[in-house]
Formats: C-alpha cells, structure tokens, sequence
C-alpha cells in the first residue's frame, strides 16, 4: 500500500530533518452536489486522492476539515475501517484519480453533521435533498493537524483481503465465503445462515456462497445491499440458487441509529416471520449490516457478549488472517461491541440485561411485542 510506505518515515523526517520546515498549507475544495453523498452519508469531492496527496497529506496524518461552519479533527485512511466505531476519517484512497471521501465508521456524516437529509424511496433507492442553510456546492477547507500523528493506530487496522481463492488455502469453501450457521448460545440448530453476497461477483465469493447455500438448504434470504432492480442486474444472480429463494432487498446503510437502517431490520424481520427457515443473512461481504443484525438476533435468544464478539471476528479471520489475540482482533471485536451500545442506547455493556437490550431495541424499530415473540420462537432452540 504506497501511502502506508510513507507512514515510518513521514514522522522521522519532518522531525529530525525538516523540524523548521512548515506544514503543507491548507486545501480547499468543495462537495458539489447531493449526488456527491453516497447512501451512507459519506461526503465525496471534487478534489481527487491524487491531488490531495500531491499537496503534501498522506495516510497517517490527522487533519482538520471544515465545512457548513463546523470543524471536525480526523485521522486520514486508506478506508473508513481505518478508525474506531463512530469516529470521522478522511480517506485517501490507493487509486489516485478516485475522489477524496470524508465518512463516519458506522455513521452516517450528512446526516449528523447537518448537511442533507435522507430520502428513501418504495424501491429503496437513496436521495439526498440539503438542510435548510445548506448550499451546494459546498466549500470544504482541510488544515493539517498532526504530520503522521496516526501512524501507530493505522498499523492495528491495517487489513489486506484480496479476492483469490488460492491465497486462502488454508479455508474451507465456507469460510472463504463466510458463509457459516450462527451457532450461539439459545440458537436453534439449521435455522439462521450468515455470508458475503451470493449474488454480488465483486470480491470474488458469491460462487461459493451460492453452492453452500444450497447444500445448508437455506429457504429464505434477507438481502441488506442492495435494491431489488441492482441484485438482478448482477452478472452473478441469473444462474445462482439464492434467485429462486424468497429475497427481501433491503438497500441499507451502516449507521445504526439512524431510521432508515432500523426500518430495514423492521422490513427484514417481518419478512423472516413470514417465511421460512433456514435463513440467510447477508450484505455485500457479511460484515458490517450482517454483523448487526445477527449480533442483536443472538443476544435475543440469550447469547453471551462474548459468544457474539467471537462470531463477528470471524468474518475478519475469514477475510483478513486475523489472529484472536492480536490488537487487531481486540481492535475489532470493541468497535463491533461500541456499535451495538450506541444502537442500544446504554452507558456500558458490562451490567447490562443484552437480552432484554435487545428486545428493546427491536420494539424500537417499530416490531411489536407479538412479532418479536415469533421471532425467538423461530430462531429458538427451546421452541415450546
């Protein structure tokens, strides 16, 4: 990864050579339009990564970004996992002519910071119309902070995943797809699958997604990507076994504690209650949406904080070669665990009643007290 190369040698430099030297001065650019925000809430611009780094930034560094009359201090990154759950980041991506992106892990920027407003349409398609005051384009100032003030943090996150079957030999074709059966305690036996897309060829697994699918005899699945128009305009869904199956598509963000996202857990639960296991639950690579959902199913049916910390961080082992004792895993396992306090609205997990939690939160996305009955009955492996 270029901009990592610089990151052990940026700090040195600047301050034992060039200590007199001045910063990089500040970059001004702006966010043209409302289709410069992706569904997430995250912030392109104009100026490219190519350009940005040109100027003198580079990842590693900690930055100031200024826009809307707010300031904002972040880390740059080469993607947005670089940073702790909630926390904002700039990143710079490898591919130079790609724009500069500013984005909160697990949130949504447009929507917290004031800028649009989230429209979601009966096909689940994403518009974004500007907050009173809110002109576009709309000038962005970034200031450096910190010259490779982010070095040290940026190794624990720094995560390599390519999208060849032959550099995982070590997995099986299950795991390479992470596809696996939720196995937590309180989990009924066959009854709920989690997986990167089965229908999704971008990172190379909906294949084998596919087939374990069908060997699982999964019946139902809850499509957390995409609109339903994009999953069958996908090179990988005309042949795929998952196209015959009953498919909610479901288009969702990241940031739980938005409504739109707890409307799609309402769409998708309701959609399980009146369909029939097993299911499948999945995104784009299984992870984040996918790691959500299947994290407050587990508490519900009386799984062990740890049992669903462990669950998440596979998908990493799967993905990335995680090891389970290393900062990296103990990195991610507490970003998992402080998306699901946000969401839940809690001061800590620690004495916290999760069951109880997560039922809680389930009423709040609008599910009854009857549904959510129906749902531990179907997941449950004490069925009355």
């Amino acid at each position: 990864m270029k901009h990592l190369l610089n990151i052990f040698f940026l700090p040195l430099v600047a301050g034992l050579l060039f200590g007199c030297k001045s910063l990089p001065p500040s970059v001004q650019t702006t966010i043209p339009n409302t289709k410069y925000i992706d569904k997430y809430g995250g912030l392109w611009m104009e100026m490219t990564s190519g350009e940005f780094n040109q100027r003198g930034y580079d990842c590693g560094d900690v930055v100031e970004l200024e826009l809307a009359g707010q300031s904002h201090e972040m880390p740059v990154v080469p993607n947005f996992r670089y940073v702790k759950s909630g926390r904002a980041a700039l990143v710079l991506s490898e591919d130079a002519k790609k724009p500069l992106t500013t984005t909160i892990y697990y949130g949504d920027a447009a929507s917290r910071w004031g800028i649009a407003v989230k429209n979601v349409a009966a096909d689940k398609k994403v518009t974004w119309t500007p907050k009173d005051g809110i002109s576009m384009p709309l000038p962005v100032v970034i200031s450096m902070k910190e010259k490779g003030g982010y070095a040290d943090q940026l190794l624990i996150y720094d995560l390599k995943r390519t999208n060849s079957r032959e550099d995982y030999a070590e997995l099986s074709d299950s795991d390479f797809a992470n596809f696996r059966e939720v196995r937590t305690s309180g989990m009924a036996d066959g009854v709920l699958y989690r997986s990167s897309s089965p229908i999704n060829p971008a990172i190379g697994r909906n294949t084998f997604v596919d087939k374990a699918a069908k060997a699982a005899g999964i019946k139902t699945v809850v499509n957390m990507a995409d609109t339903e128009v994009a999953a069958k305009n996908m090179a990988g869904w005309a042949n795929s076994y998952c196209a015959t199956l009953p498919t909610v598509f479901l288009h969702m963000g990241v940031d739980a504690t938005q409504p739109s996202f707890g409307d799609g857990v309402r769409d998708g639960i309701r959609f399980m209650l009146a369909n029939e296991p097993p299911y499948l639950l999945h995104c784009k690579e299984g992870q984040d949406r996918t790691g959500f959902l299947c994290a407050v199913l587990e508490l519900l049916e009386g799984a062990s904080v740890e049992e669903v910390a462990d669950d998440y961080l596979r998908t990493f082992q799967n993905f990335y070669h995680v090891k389970a004792d290393s900062r990296q895993a103990a990195a991610i396992r507490g970003d998992m665990l402080e998306n699901l306090r946000t969401a839940f609205k809690l001061k800590s997990l620690k004495k916290a009643d999760l069951k109880k939690a997560a039922e809680t939160y389930l009423l709040g996305v609008g599910l009854t007290a009857d549904e959510v009955d129906a749902l531990r009955r179907k997941l449950s492996a004490d069925k009355p």
